[in-house]
């Protein structure tokens, strides 16, 4: 485990998730299961997310809305007429990266191999246009890209006094950025410069917890899975400008402005999140930078800062920050709030998830911090104490193979998860067009002792299951249960990650036949 991250019986020593064989079928008999099988829905959409979703001038992917006399089976990205680009582009688009690594693991796709060229450019672009090596934007809108432009409201570029609302930047001929003076009534030029290749981009700061999750977990995938060497140095290069940054800015992301961003904290004490969700994000990302780069100071960091292994260590200067162990903080995600979990939060839900996986995944020196996020991640986080509303029973296809994938299968292999996901990967749609849907209280009733995060929004007593839920932008992120309304529009077409990242997921680690 230590030296190659792998477990060994009887002199066999294989990757953790093929420890134990898992017993599971394709589940092609489910009543809601499509008419295209798994591979046939896979391979659609791996074709259409090039065709239609990356514009290869911005390389990044978007829900799109196409010209109305053109379709989701024809449609390239020359017929985007609305590129929906938004804040968290960075997740989404990481997401699709992490698919495309695991695809190539699984199979030497060169498609795959070609996509992770150009995305990867994209991530890469994503941080060298703000011009502070390790932090990225959340957005940015490539000119000269029609049905993709910044914002025409000069408000837009005032810079936000307290750092919690997020906003645009544009770069001048000069490379440098330039922000909107109100009482000038004229752009502003900063000394901030990102150089003239960025010339009239414009882009959204303020970076959070949810860009870096799906970033993260993309330069996880492709530094783990990955042997082109150049797309493998890139991640490399990425995660090792997140771990510097992190080191050198007392576990904190800072903006281009010299200033923290809102949701940018990433040690325990922060007060900004439960003391877990920070952890393990600081813990996941600074391991993955030492074992990218190579260097010492990192891997010291690590090691003496981070872990307190060399005794007790006030290093990091930050409010309320103290000398314990970031390991010590793992067991207190705090994702379930209120009776049954009715005011959790499903994007920290989602963030922990992809945060604890990569942590177990890159941590093998240790096997009492590995083991620990193993427990937390089956316990607590997959499973909460028969919780009604827990992760084990949202029928959540992508963190259901995480799950079990990353949880310790010294035990065995968890059967029902497995096969929860593959079940429900059948049922997901064809299309990712925007069907109509309407399920109200006959069909999921809501449970008005049970009100969520937000005043007077109740949740539904079931998940709703994915082949009556809404198009989503990544279904497995949302509250799935959330009524489901929404009215056909076929020009509206989301990217099809959801269905590609649990499916090339389940190919790599096992869990699904090539044939199914």
């Amino acid at each position: 485990m230590i030296d190659h991250g792998r477990l060994c019986l009887d002199g066999a020593c294989v990757d953790p998730w093929q420890y134990a064989a898992p017993d599971v079928d394709d589940c092609a008999g489910d009543p809601h299961a499509t008419a295209m099988n798994l591979a046939e829905k896979a391979a659609k959409y791996d074709e259409i997310v090039p065709r239609l979703h990356v514009h290869p001038d911005d390389k990044r992917a978007h829900d799109v809305r196409i010209a109305p006399e053109t379709t989701e089976a024809d449609a390239t990205w020359e017929d985007v007429v609305d590129w929906r680009t938004g804040e968290n582009d960075g997740l989404w688009t990481g997401l699709y990266i992490a698919s495309q690594a695991f695809r190539y693991a699984a199979t030497q796709s060169p498609e795959a191999l070609a996509n992770l060229r150009v995305m990867m450019d994209g991530m890469d672009l994503g941080m060298r246009i703000t011009g502070v090596p390790g932090v990225f934007t959340r957005e940015y809108i490539t000119p000269g890209v029609d049905g993709m432009s910044c914002p025409a409201n000069t408000d837009a570029y005032i810079p936000d006094v307290e750092k919690d609302d997020n906003r645009w930047v544009k770069i001048d001929d000069e490379g440098y950025v330039v922000v909107w003076d109100p009482n000038l009534g004229d752009w502003s030029q900063t000394t901030h410069s990102v150089g003239t290749e960025f010339a009239d981009y414009c882009w959204l700061d303020n970076v959070s917890k949810d860009e870096y999750a799906g970033h993260m977990f993309a330069l996880h995938a492709v530094y783990k899975l990955v042997d082109d060497p150049d797309v493998r140095a890139m991640a490399a290069s990425l995660l090792e400008r997140v771990g510097d940054h992190l080191f050198t800015h007392d576990m904190a992301f800072t903006d281009w402005d010299g200033r923290l961003t809102e949701h940018g904290r990433m040690w325990p004490t922060a007060l900004d999140d439960f003391p877990g969700f920070n952890a393990s994000m600081g813990l996941g990302y600074m391991k993955a930078a030492v074992l990218a780069s190579g260097r010492e100071d990192l891997r010291d960091y690590y090691d003496d800062c981070l872990l307190q292994k060399s005794g007790p260590n006030n290093c990091i200067d930050r409010f309320l920050s103290v000398p314990v162990s970031y390991a010590e903080w793992l067991r207190w995600p705090g994702l379930y709030v209120g009776r049954d979990g009715c005011k959790s939060n499903w994007n920290n839900i989602s963030m922990m998830f992809l945060s604890y996986a990569g942590l177990i995944w890159y941590e093998h020196e240790y096997p009492e911090i590995r083991e620990l996020a193993q427990r937390v991640f089956e316990d607590q986080m997959f499973r909460h104490n028969d919780n009604e509303r827990e992760v084990a029973k949202q029928h959540n296809a992508a963190w259901a193979m995480l799950y079990a994938a990353m949880r310790d299968t010294r035990s065995g292999q968890d059967n029902a998860a497995i096969q929860d996901a593959i079940c429900t990967l059948q049922q997901f749609p064809e299309t990712q067009a925007q069907v109509a849907r309407d399920f109200g209280e006959d069909a999921y009733p809501t449970d008005t002792s049970c009100e969520s995060r937000f005043d007077g929004y109740y949740l539904t007593f079931d998940p709703v299951p994915v082949y009556e839920r809404c198009a989503g932008t990544f279904t497995w992120w949302s509250n799935p249960y959330s009524h489901q309304i929404c009215d056909e529009d076929l020009t509206s077409i989301k990217r099809p990650a959801d269905f590609l990242l649990p499916y090339w997921m389940g190919r790599y680690f096992g869990f699904i036949d090539a044939g199914w």
